[in-house]
């Protein structure tokens, strides 16, 4: 129950990258807001899974050109996300460490 669960994780940002970008094409004016909405999505939804971890989430999202792109084991976890459009990709990490 309290264990770090990267396909929980994966699920939820997926989810959160999903709703924000739906069928956008890629913009530079909306890349600020797009990214902001998966983070705030992402954390809202780890809150709502009441684990004992403090998260960090980072989000990237990149217009496609062409062109290629201390810790405990054993209760702490990452999980980093790609979900690919037609002409972007964004890329979301989760960090999680026990409290």
């Amino acid at each position: 129950e309290n264990e770090f669960t990267p396909e929980q994780v994966n699920d939820v940002v997926k989810n959160a990258i999903t709703k924000t970008l739906g069928t956008h094409q890629y913009s530079k004016d909306r890349v600020d807001a797009w990214t902001t909405s998966v983070i705030d999505d992402t954390l809202k939804d780890l809150s709502k899974m009441n684990k004992p971890f403090k998260y960090v989430v980072t989000c990237i999202i990149m217009q496609k050109t062409g062109l290629a792109l201390n810790w405990d084991t054993k209760t702490d976890g990452m999980c980093s996300v790609q979900v690919g459009m037609d002409t972007m990709d964004c890329i979301a990490t989760v960090c999680a460490c026990m409290i």
